[in-house]
């Protein structure tokens, strides 16, 4: 696999666990996708913005509203 290719397979294995409601493991495989860089800044943001709405549902907030400030500040 290419490592854009990789990345999104990582990614697209955290969207099955989001289907199956499990919140830690949709986490774990968004931040290891994030961790490649090899994704596409547009889909990094995206997969940020879905990291704090998920680790807010984990309750984890402080994490959650990290991650929302990453958001908004790459928002230009």
């Amino acid at each position: 696999f290419k490592p854009y290719e990789k990345a999104v397979a990582i990614q697209t294995i955290g969207f099955v666990h989001a289907g199956k409601g499990d919140y830690p493991a949709t986490i774990g495989a968004f931040e290891r996708a994030i961790q490649t860089g090899d994704l596409p800044q547009g889909i990094v943001l995206s997969l940020t913005y879905n990291l704090a709405q998920l680790n807010l549902a984990d309750q984890k907030p402080k994490k959650a509203l990290v991650l929302m400030q990453q958001w908004f500040d790459a928002q230009d």
